[in-house]
């Protein structure tokens, strides 16, 4: 191996370790995006249905709080009473 080489798999290791110490970040951002493009995919939706933008963004957003209240009102109280809280 040459000099080159040897540079170019240092380089790749320490960009491996730099996004090892910000993976958090990453799977955040990852999160982030899918959860817009879902959102925008629900939105489009609406629109399709005849619903103008700022009520499609509006409905969009009330229902993913109701299934995000739906989801930890199914998990919450199983797990307080498997810890009889």
């Amino acid at each position: 191996m040459n000099f080159g080489t040897w540079i170019g798999l240092v380089v790749f290791f320490i960009s491996l370790y730099i996004l090892w110490q910000i993976k958090q970040l990453l799977l955040l951002l990852f999160t982030a995006i899918v959860l817009a493009t879902s959102l925008n995919i629900l939105v489009k939706t609406f629109q399709q249905r005849g619903i103008k933008r700022v009520n499609a963004v509006f409905l969009s957003m009330l229902l993913l709080i109701l299934v995000t209240i739906g989801c930890v009102w199914i998990v919450i109280p199983p797990l307080l009473t498997s810890f009889k809280i």
